[in-house]
């Protein structure tokens, strides 16, 4: 965690740490508990991640360090293309990178520019497929992956089209470790 520079971090509060362990608690059955495990809690009002671990031979979990990322999660603006990223539990799918058609990896952009998913080759969690509510008739896939430079600014706020979008220390962390594997 100490690779997130002080920017991007985001300091946890008493009032953070209870929100943390009360999503925990409130999935806990929902979760596969079969092994050890990292996962992340996302909170969309204070716009932050936490990173923590379950222990399967005690059955406990706690918070990774003292601080978490700013992340940035969508708002809804239909016509800006952009939804409100849903609340939930979510196992991530085989992650991969962000890659083209013929496997190369790319600089993707929603729409005809703007934030993408990150630098070429940057691990993009997959989270899975809700319904929205949207003209366009499509589901919104929901990811975690890095943001565009212009878009670190944002980190901390509302500003996605629907996914969490986070620094590149933060995902890096993830995906450097196979914390999300």
């Amino acid at each position: 965690m100490e690779s997130i520079p002080q920017r991007f971090r985001h300091e946890f509060s008493d009032a953070d740490r209870e929100t943390i362990y009360g999503a925990i608690e409130e999935n806990l059955g929902r979760m596969d508990l079969s092994q050890d495990q990292y996962f992340v809690v996302a909170d969309r009002g204070r716009q932050f991640a936490a990173l923590a671990f379950f222990q399967k031979s005690t059955g406990e979990y706690w918070i990774v360090g003292n601080f978490g990322s700013k992340i940035s999660t969508g708002v809804n603006n239909v016509r800006a293309r952009s939804w409100a990223t849903p609340t939930g539990l979510y196992d991530v799918s085989p992650t991969r990178d962000a890659l083209n058609e013929a496997g190369q990896p790319e600089w993707r952009t929603e729409g005809s520019g703007g934030a993408g998913y990150g630098p070429p080759g940057s691990r993009v969690f997959l989270l899975g497929q809700v319904d929205v509510d949207s003209p366009y008739g499509a589901n919104l896939t929901v990811a975690m992956h890095k943001t565009s430079t212009s878009g670190l600014s944002q980190l901390g706020r509302e500003n996605s089209h629907g996914c969490v979008r986070a620094s590149d220390e933060f995902i890096d962390l993830l995906d450097g470790y196979g914390l999300m594997d």
